[in-house]
């Protein structure tokens, strides 16, 4: 069995009149500290996963260029919103998250 770790923080560390209370000490238990660790290695691998398809989503043809996107040039005014890409986008992560999101 694992022990775990404690880390005692004093409360009244700057505080020069208490000094003298043994009870005043705050107990983390590392193991209350390390879900911290776990959502930090999840936010970390999205973002890498995001920073993939942002990197290869340029090289797949198709993506972007749509039928149903809107595209509208006037002069030196381009206004470009992706519609249906982004349909396809909210139903691929759609199917995913309910794949994986299941227990």
């Amino acid at each position: 069995m694992r022990r775990n770790a404690i880390i005692r923080i004093n409360k009244n560390e700057g505080n020069n009149k208490d000094k003298d209370k043994d009870n005043d000490w705050m107990v983390i238990k590392m193991s209350e500290i390390s879900g911290i660790g776990k959502v930090l290695m999840v936010i970390g691998a999205i973002m890498l996963a995001l920073g993939v398809i942002i990197w290869l989503g340029s090289k797949i043809p198709g993506v972007g260029r749509l039928p149903g996107d809107i595209l509208i040039k006037r002069g030196n005014f381009t206004f470009y919103f992706p519609v249906v890409t982004c349909i396809i986008i909210s139903i691929v992560l759609s199917l995913i998250l309910a794949l994986f999101g299941r227990k």
